[in-house]
C-alpha cells in the first residue's frame, strides 16, 4: 500500500441555514492547511537508523509526521518523513493524497529524498491525478508522486496543503447573533492516529474558530495522550511510539479497532444531542411523511379488516416494493435526466403517484401505509457496520448512514427494510443489524436494539453427484440454493450486470470451492430478481487428480467443496476480535460414485461436535455405487471477543481435521468374487441408515456467512 492519508482523514462539516430559529440538515466536507516552509534537519541518528528496535524486522518507520488544520483560513497542511530500512519498504515511496475534486485544491505538494550519506534530493517529477471512485455527486480523485531515489538506508519525506472552497458558516464565527433553540454539533476534523507504519512522533493540530465551541472526542486513544488547548488559539494532540494497526484474519473494520481524535463544534448542550437530533429529524420526516387521504385510501385498497396483522404487513411491504427503485438504476447523463425529468418526491403522497422513489423514500412510504393500517411504526437511522461503529461519543449526525423501519407487533418491535432492493420481509441487510440505531420521533427519540438473526435465515445447500475414476479424476454435478441473507447478498452485489455477468459470478464461486484447475460450467440459473425465493443455480465440474493415486488404492476427500480451507488461524495470539459478517449455514448432500472394480480398504468414521455458537456434522453411508455424504455447518454468532481465540481455533481444527478425511479404495484383485464396492468391515462402520439432514435442521440453533463481500447499496 503506497503511503497515504484515509479519506476519512478528511475533514467533515456540518453545513447550517440561520435564521431566527437555527435549522441544521445538510452536511459538507473540509480540509485545512499549515504552510511548508524548509525541511527540518535530519539528525546523525535517524541517518544511522537501521531498524526499529520496538519493531524488529519492520521494512520502514515514520519518523515524525505534522498534521495542522486551520479552521479561520479553511486549510490544512501535512508532512510526513519515513526511514526505509528493506527493499520493501520502498513501496511507501508511492505517495498519494485524495480530495473531493470542485469542493478541494492540493497545492504545494512536495517532497526530498535523503541518502544514507546525508546527500538529499529534491523531487521534481510530475504529479499524477488517479480517479479513486466516482459517485453521483462526488468525484474523489488522488494526487499520485514516486520517488524514485529512495532504497534501503533512504529517509524521505513530503508535505502538501489542501484548500477547501467552502468555508465555515457565520453561526460558528459570531454564535451570538444566532437564536439557538437545540443541541446542534458542526464536525470539523478526524484524524486517524494510527498510520500502516509505526510511528515514532506525530502532532496534530487544530487552529479554532475563536467563537467556537470547539469539543473532541478520543477513540482507544495511547495510553497517557490527551488533547490539549494551548494559549496561541489551537488545540493540539501529540502521540510517541504508536504500533500500527496489525493485520489479523477477520479483523473487523478499521473504524471497529483504530485510535482516532474527532474535533467537532457544539452549539447548545450537548448532553441532549442524539435524543435532540431524533426529535428534529423527526418533525422533518413528519412533513414528509405526513397523513394523507391519497394513503389511507391506497392502503385500503391493498389490506382488508380480516387479514392478520402479518398478512396486512406483507401485502404494504410486497406493494411499496413494486415502487420502481430510482437509486439502484445506471448513472444518467444530464440529457437522459433532462428527457426524462423525474420531479423530485416532496412527500410519501408523491411517491405513490409517481410511482418512483430516491434513496430511502420507499421505507419512508412503508411507514406511511403501516401507520394508515393501524400499525405504530417508525423510521431508525444507524451506522452500516459493513464500515464503522457508532460512538455516541462523537456528536456527528452523518454516523447515521443507513435507514430501517421499526414496526411494533404485539410486545415486538419487528424491523424492515422495504427500500433494500431484493430484500424479502422479515430479513434485513446484515450490515443493519447486530445495531443499535436511533428511533426518529418528534414524541422523543430513543436507541433500539436491532438484533442480527440466527443462521437460518442466511442458508446455502449444496446437492451434488460425484464421480470419480480410476485415475482420480472427478465429474459430477450440483445443485445450489441460497437462502435469506445469502440470496440476497449475491443479488445486491450484481443487480446491475447482465445474465452473463451474473452467471460468471456464480462460476467463479462454485470455483472457488473447488482445488485449482476445476472447470465449472454453470447450466441454469433460477429467480435472480424474485426475492420470496431462494436463488438457485445448477452446474456441472471436474477435477483431474482429486483423488490421489497410490498403487492400487484410491484415496478420496470426501468434502468435497471444502478443498479450500476457508480460515486458517494459525496465529498464536490475537490482538481484536474475530468478525464474521453474519451468522450461516452450510448444507451439503453428496451422492458419491465410485469406480468399477474397486472396494472400500477404510471409511471415515462420522463427526459431530457443537457448542454455543458452532455446529458441525457429517453422516456416511454405503450405497449400491458408493457412498453418501453429507456434512452440516451452522454459526450463530458474528463476533468473538480476542478471549475466544482459543474456542475459535479449536472449532475450525476440528472442522479442517474432518473436512480433510479421505475413504480409501482398494482395486479388486484379479478373479475376486465379491461386491467390487463394499468390503466385509464395511457393514459395521455404517450399520445405521443414513441421517438426512432434515432430521436435524429444525434443532439447529439459531445464527448468520463470513467473508461475505458487503453487498453494494447505491442509497449510500
Amino acid at each position: 500500500m503506497p503511503a497515504q492519508l484515509s479519506l476519512g482523514d478528511c475533514v467533515r462539516r456540518a453545513g447550517l441555514k440561520a435564521s431566527l430559529v437555527l435549522i441544521l440538515f445538510d452536511s459538507f466536507l473540509s480540509m485545512e492547511a499549515q504552510s511548508s516552509g524548509d525541511w527540518p534537519p535530519v539528525s546523525a541518528a535517524e541517518l544511522a537508523l537501521t531498524d526499529n528496535p520496538a519493531m524488529p524486522g519492520a521494512s520502514a518507520i515514520l519518523l515524525d509526521r505534522d498534521s495542522r488544520v486551520d479552521d479561520v483560513k479553511s486549510v490544512e497542511s501535512e508532512y510526513c518523513r519515513i526511514k526505509i530500512f528493506t527493499d520493501e519498504g520502498r513501496k511507501f515511496a508511492n505517495i498519494e493524497i485524495p480530495y473531493v475534486e470542485k469542493q478541494q485544491e492540493v497545492y504545494e505538494v512536495r517532497a526530498r529524498t535523503v541518502r544514507p550519506d546525508g546527500t538529499a534530493v529534491e523531487f521534481s517529477g510530475a504529479v499524477f491525478d488517479r480517479l479513486i471512485v466516482k459517485s453521483k455527486r462526488l468525484k474523489y480523485q488522488a494526487k499520485v508522486i514516486t520517488l524514485p531515489e529512495v532504497g534501503t538506508g533512504s529517509i524521505f519525506e513530503y508535505s502538501y496543503k489542501v484548500k477547501w472552497h467552502q468555508h465555515a458558516p457565520g453561526v460558528l464565527k459570531n454564535p451570538s447573533e444566532y437564536l439557538i433553540d437545540s443541541t446542534y454539533s458542526i464536525p470539523t476534523m478526524q484524524w486517524t492516529l494510527q498510520h500502516e507504519l509505526f510511528t515514532r512522533h506525530a502532532r496534530f493540530t487544530i487552529r479554532y474558530l475563536p467563537k467556537g465551541n470547539l469539543q473532541w472526542a478520543l477513540i482507544r486513544p495511547p495510553a497517557g495522550s490527551h488533547v490539549e488547548l494551548k494559549p496561541d488559539g489551537t488545540a493540539q494532540l501529540e502521540i510517541r511510539d504508536l504500533p500500527p494497526m496489525e493485520k489479523e484474519e477477520l479483523a473487523p473494520p478499521e473504524n471497529y479497532i483504530n485510535s482516532r481524535v474527532h474535533f467537532f463544534y457544539v452549539l447548545g448542550n450537548s448532553y441532549g444531542f442524539w435524543s435532540e437530533l431524533g426529535m428534529r429529524q423527526g418533525k422533518e420526516l413528519e412533513v414528509f411523511i405526513g397523513h394523507s387521504k391519497t394513503i389511507e385510501q391506497a392502503t385500503a385498497r391493498i389490506v382488508t379488516d380480516t387479514d392478520s396483522p402479518e398478512a396486512k404487513l406483507r401485502k404494504i411491504y410486497k406493494a411499496v416494493q413494486q415502487i420502481r427503485y430510482v437509486s439502484y438504476e445506471p448513472e444518467k447523463t444530464e440529457k437522459q435526466n433532462k428527457q426524462e425529468n423525474l420531479r423530485e418526491n416532496k412527500n410519501v403522497e408523491d411517491v405513490w403517484n409517481h410511482g418512483y422513489a430516491f434513496s430511502n423514500e420507499i421505507n419512508y412510504l412503508f411507514v406511511a401505509m403501516a401507520r394508515a393500517a393501524g400499525f405504530q411504526a417508525w423510521v431508525v437511522k444507524l451506522v452500516d457496520r459493513s464500515q464503522s461503529v457508532l460512538d455516541r461519543v462523537v456528536l456527528d449526525a452523518s454516523q447515521l448512514n443507513a435507514t430501517v423501519v421499526m414496526v411494533k407487533m404485539g410486545k415486538d418491535n419487528l424491523f424492515l427494510d422495504p427500500a433494500t432492493r431484493f430484500c424479502p420481509y422479515g430479513l434485513l441487510p446484515w450490515a443493519e443489524s447486530g445495531v443499535r440505531g436511533l428511533r426518529i420521533s418528534d414524541f422523543g427519540a430513543d436507541f433500539q436494539l436491532i438484533p442480527a438473526p440466527g443462521s437460518d435465515s442466511a442458508i446455502i445447500r449444496r446437492t451434488a453427484s460425484v464421480k470419480v475414476d480410476s485415475n482420480g479424476t472427478i465429474e459430477g454435478k450440483v445443485q445450489v440454493a441460497f437462502a435469506g441473507e445469502e440470496a440476497l447478498v449475491r443479488r445486491l452485489d450484481h443487480y446491475d450486470e447482465d445474465e452473463a455477468g451474473r452467471q460468471k459470478a456464480l462460476e467463479d464461486e462454485v470455483k472457488g470451492w473447488l482445488p485449482a484447475g476445476a472447470n465449472v460450467e454453470i447450466s441454469r440459473v433460477d429467480a435472480w430478481e424474485d426475492s420470496d425465493k431462494e436463488l438457485k443455480a445448477e452446474a456441472s465440474f471436474s477435477v483431474p487428480e482429486f483423488a490421489t493415486v497410490s498403487g492400487r488404492r484410491l484415496l478420496v476427500p470426501l468434502a468435497v467443496f471444502q478443498a479450500k480451507p476457508t480460515h486458517r488461524f494459525d496465529s498464536a495470539r490475537r490482538t481484536y476480535p474475530i468478525y464474521f459478517q453474519y451468522s450461516y449455514r452450510v448444507e451439503d448432500d453428496i451422492h458419491w460414485i465410485f469406480p468399477e472394480g474397486y472396494r472400500y480398504e477404510s471409511i471415515p468414521s462420522a463427526h459431530s461436535f457443537q457448542n454455543d455458537s458452532f455446529r458441525y456434522k457429517t453422516t456416511l453411508a454405503p450405497t449400491a455405487a458408493g457412498l453418501d455424504f453429507s456434512r452440516l455447518f451452522s454459526m450463530d454468532s458474528f463476533l468473538f471477543g480476542p478471549g475466544l481465540y482459543g474456542m475459535i481455533q479449536d472449532t475450525f481444527r476440528k472442522i479442517a481435521s474432518g473436512d480433510a478425511e479421505q475413504a480409501v479404495l482398494q482395486q479388486k484383485a484379479p478373479g475376486h468374487g465379491e461386491n467390487a464396492r463394499t468390503s466385509p468391515t464395511a457393514p459395521s462402520l455404517f450399520s445405521a441408515p443414513l441421517v438426512s439432514l432434515s432430521d436435524f435442521r429444525a434443532s439447529s440453533p439459531p445464527g448468520r456467512t463470513p467473508n461475505a463481500v458487503p453487498a453494494r447499496d447505491p442509497r449510500r
